[in-house]
């Protein structure tokens, strides 16, 4: 009974127990638990802020990135804006809102004075306003001269670089894509800056002097298009007329065609004949068919002079280019037929419907790209270009030259009268102009091959004595030959290269050992 009574009394005070353990225990789970979150929660936080922390990073690194390529963009106009606007001497903004850089641009008055609107002044001009009473025939650099100075239409930066005897004339014209004439176009020299430059006009058009007997490169430039260079082969005092270029904004690929398989264009081509003789008795038949020329004859009494009379001399008188661009057969798929001519600086350009035995009949007048009077013979360039359905981006060219008789001297200045006896000398063009009205065309002699070096015998293998006169100087095995710039004849003689001058006097310039 006491031990029932014992556990009876102990049964309540190990309730309490209990309930205090159960208490605690609840208690530590939930601090437990509110740590845990919180330091997930902490944790979260960090995460969270070293995230967007990261991000913000990224973007100011990527803010910062673009302002500098701004930067750098901006500058690197600005510096190309103004070296353009220092060498055409211009300013590009005209009250912030014409940029005359813009060919648009060209037709407001604001840009009106640009120089890239107003390109170099007009040949035309310059060669009327220095025309004086000079002699009848003039060389090809007293002609021209006038065109290269510090305020002219060629613009050279010093001292005139040009050799009177070599010197010739590049014309040219610069297009857009869309064919409308680019004025403003800087058109200078590949490594020859002391050359100068000169800038297309407002029809697109340009005038360059340069030394000929060499290939030259010419360099086109004007923003907003991409630069271009053009290499040119150039003959000894002529005019060159070079192909139209176009510009363009940006590089266009050009579809290929195979060319293989088209028929290219075989010209005929027929020039007026030389005035090389005339009727001995002009009374019996006065007109000559072949030229279409008028010859009359008057004695003079009391002498055995008589005074000729020919129509081919006066002013008016032309001379004509037959050229005949297709046969009785037209090649399959042909649509077009281009037709170029350049004599003296003139460039004339036209185009056909194919058809068939299309001829076209090109007149001269005798005068230069500058209405000056033409001495003499030229050479005038025909050039005759297909153009084919299948592949109408490329155009399949021929090229001929043919021979063109300029104006005469007039020996005795008698109103289109001379004496039959008194002649007169072309000694620039190699024509011997008669009274008689017979010309004698000195150039178109048969060629006669001379020898200028060498008299059979070798020399030695040492040769300092070998400089001197050309003719009769010894060689001992010559085996290369080249020609340079001014006519000179380099000679690769064995272990020596010698150099022939125009004037017939030969040097050793290198001696190999």
């Amino acid at each position: 009974m006491q031990d029932l009574a014992s556990r009876s009394k102990a049964q309540p005070t190990m309730e309490k127990s209990c309930g205090l353990r159960r208490g605690i225990t609840i208690i530590i789970t939930t601090i437990t638990i509110t740590i845990t979150i919180t330091i997930n929660t902490i944790i979260t936080t960090i995460i969270i802020i070293t995230t967007i922390t990261k991000i913000i990073t990224t973007i100011t690194i990527i803010i910062t990135i673009t302002i500098i390529i701004a930067i750098i963009i901006i500058m690197t106009t600005l510096k190309m804006r103004k070296t353009e606007h220092r060498e055409f001497d211009i300013l590009p903004k005209v009250n912030g809102l014409v940029d005359c850089l813009d060919p648009d641009c060209c037709l407001q008055s604001a840009c009106q004075n640009s120089l890239l609107c107003r390109g170099s002044r007009d040949p035309m001009d310059i060669i009327q306003q220095g025309q004086t009473d000079s002699p009848a025939v003039k060389s090809f650099y007293d002609r021209i001269k006038l065109l290269a100075g510090k305020d002219s239409t060629h613009i050279i930066p010093g001292d005139n670089p040009f050799n009177s005897s070599l010197v010739s004339l590049i014309r040219g014209q610069v297009v857009t894509t869309d064919g409308t004439p680019l004025v403003g176009v800087n058109v200078s020299f590949v490594k020859y800056p002391k050359y100068g430059y000169t800038i297309t006009r407002q029809d697109g058009t340009f005038d360059l002097i340069a030394n000929g007997g060499a290939s030259l490169t010419l360099h086109f430039e004007r923003a907003p298009f991409m630069s271009q260079e053009r290499t040119v082969w150039l003959p000894w005092n002529s005019f060159y007329a070079m192909d139209t270029l176009v510009m363009k904004t940006e590089e266009n690929s050009i579809p290929s065609c195979d060319l293989s398989g088209f028929v290219r264009p075989d010209p005929i081509i027929i020039s007026s004949p030389l005035s090389t003789f005339f009727s001995a008795a002009p009374g019996h038949n006065p007109i000559v068919p072949e030229t279409q020329v008028l010859h009359e004859e008057i004695e003079l009494p009391g002498s055995n002079v008589k005074l000729r009379y020919l129509s081919s001399r006066t002013a008016g008188y032309k001379s004509l280019l037959k050229i005949t661009m297709t046969q009785s057969t037209v090649p399959l798929n042909l649509i077009k037929v281009h037709l170029m001519v350049a004599v003296e600086g003139h460039l004339f350009q036209k185009s056909f419907q194919a058809s068939s035995n299309l001829a076209y009949t090109f007149i001269w007048d005798k005068t230069d790209a500058y209405g000056q009077r033409v001495y003499g013979l030229s050479d005038a360039v025909v050039s005759v270009g297909f153009e084919y359905e299948t592949c109408p981006s490329l155009i399949l060219w021929e090229k001929r030259t043919a021979l063109l008789q300029g104006f005469e001297l007039d020996p005795s200045n008698l109103g289109g009268w001379s004496l039959d006896k008194h002649h007169i000398l072309n000694v620039k063009s190699g024509i011997l102009h008669k009274g008689t009205g017979e010309n004698q065309f000195l150039t178109q002699q048969p060629a006669i091959i001379t020898s200028i070096m060498g008299n059979g015998r070798r020399r030695s293998i040492s040769c300092p004595s070998c400089n001197g006169l050309a003719e009769g100087n010894k060689l001992l095995a010559p085996v290369a030959l080249a020609v340079g710039v001014d006519g000179s004849l380099f000679v690769g003689d064995f272990n020596y290269i010698r150099r022939i001058y125009p004037s017939r006097n030969v040097t050793s310039i290198l001696e190999l050992r």
